[in-house]
């Protein structure tokens, strides 16, 4: 089975927690267990990388992870290149954050019930200009984004990878990349990861 990489997460330890659709189910898959990170540089992979291999759910899934699978034989596809990132996402983008969740109050950081979730990661459409970074005093880079409704998600963290590395976690970056969003025409389809207040 063909995946395409959507989510290239930072972890602890060294490890990267990657998500993406199955090309032929158009299913969320989350392969268990996290990848090493040197593996996955080694090889080249960032989100719009094709992966190949087998996955199954696991066993006893709780929501909002429901797309948890195990897997084996995972190796990056160079053959298969005829996919686009975006319209796959195009796709799968929901509209708002509480459509995409679902058991999620608007505005809030937080699932309120986990039972009623859908997934723990959703591709939403935001308004760029309305979106930015900063960075806190922890040394953190935060987000703050109005989706496709108009609710506002403010001080949300920002854990990917390729963005957290461009950035550096330097001003200057972050500043500049907040100025290409603001002039940017285009309302954008972009992945973002919720977690549970469990």
């Amino acid at each position: 089975m063909n995946l395409i990489v959507t989510d290239f997460t930072k972890m602890k330890d060294n490890k990267i927690c990657l998500a993406g659709i199955d090309l032929e189910s158009k299913l969320l898959i989350r392969p268990l267990p996290y990848i090493y990170t040197p593996w996955a540089l080694d090889r080249g992979i960032s989100p719009g990388s094709i992966l190949k291999g087998e996955w199954w759910p696991k066993e006893s899934l709780l929501a909002p992870h429901l797309e948890d699978c195990s897997y084996k034989n995972l190796e990056v596809d160079l053959i298969y290149r005829s996919v686009d990132l975006f319209s796959v996402l195009s796709e799968i983008c929901s509209n708002s954050i509480v459509e995409g969740f679902g058991g999620i109050v608007a505005g809030s950081k937080k699932m309120s019930n986990t039972s009623l979730v859908k997934t723990s990661i959703v591709t939403i459409k935001i308004n760029a200009r309305c979106s930015s970074l900063s960075s806190d005093s922890e040394g953190k880079i935060r987000v703050d984004i109005k989706d496709g409704a108009g609710d506002l998600y403010c001080d949300l963290s920002l854990t990917d990878y390729n963005l957290l590395s461009k950035l550096n976690f330097d001003k200057k970056q972050i500043e500049s990349f907040n100025e290409s969003i603001r002039i940017s025409n285009n309302v954008n389809c972009t992945g973002f990861r919720g977690g549970s207040n469990s």
